[in-house]
């Protein structure tokens, strides 16, 4: 199957909903009937947000493309609220070792679960309750982050049908979070309506 422009698409079919995409979007590996591995680059999220940064130069002198790196599951088999989520929204009860403070350049909160380990976080909206009740709101969980060469990618989510597609985003565009999860969802779209050919 190809598209309008003549690229070669691959179809996959999650729960019940079939995706047709750029072939050279999928490397490969992490395959399976409820999972797809699919990483759109930055210069197609670019198009669709001008303002994204599409790639800058790392601690190490490389120019670190931020392309959108990730996973297409099927939502029948990701949980709602994530373990991630709930945990985040507990933490307080279940977690001594734990420290929360204000992001110093977004307003955010970190949860660091190891104080001694400060290579990887997790962003919410707001300090974890003293006194949990329930689930977390919605979107109060930004995600999971990993530094890495002087900079950080976030884990992000975004749904469409039965489709559930989980990717990083860089520090220099979480700002834009929202933004690139429209533009996910649009592209999500986009490739359902293209397996209508």
């Amino acid at each position: 199957m190809y598209d309008a422009d003549g690229e070669r698409l691959k179809v996959v079919t999650l729960d019940s909903t079939k995706l047709c995409f750029p072939a050279s979007y999928a490397p490969g590996i992490h395959s399976s009937d409820v999972q797809e591995q699919i990483y759109i680059p930055a210069t197609i999220v670019k198009e669709r947000i001008p303002n994204y940064t599409a790639s800058h130069v790392n601690s190490y002198g490389w120019d670190y493309e931020h392309d959108l790196r990730g996973t297409a599951y099927a939502l029948s088999v990701v949980d709602k609220p994530t373990p991630e989520e709930q945990q985040a929204w507990n933490v307080r009860t279940q977690s001594s070792d734990v420290l929360i403070e204000p992001d110093p350049d977004f307003p955010l909160y970190r949860i660091l679960r190891s104080v001694e380990r400060r290579s990887t976080w997790e962003f919410v909206e707001s300090s974890p309750p003293e006194n949990p009740v329930g689930e977390p709101p919605e979107n109060w969980y930004v995600g999971p982050c990993l530094e890495m060469a002087g900079t950080y990618d976030c884990v992000q989510s975004a749904e469409y049908m039965s489709v559930a597609y989980f990717y990083s985003v860089s520090r220099e565009n979480l700002h834009l979070r929202h933004e690139v999860r429209e533009a996910v969802i649009d592209l999500l779209a986009n490739w359902h309506e293209n397996c209508a050919w």
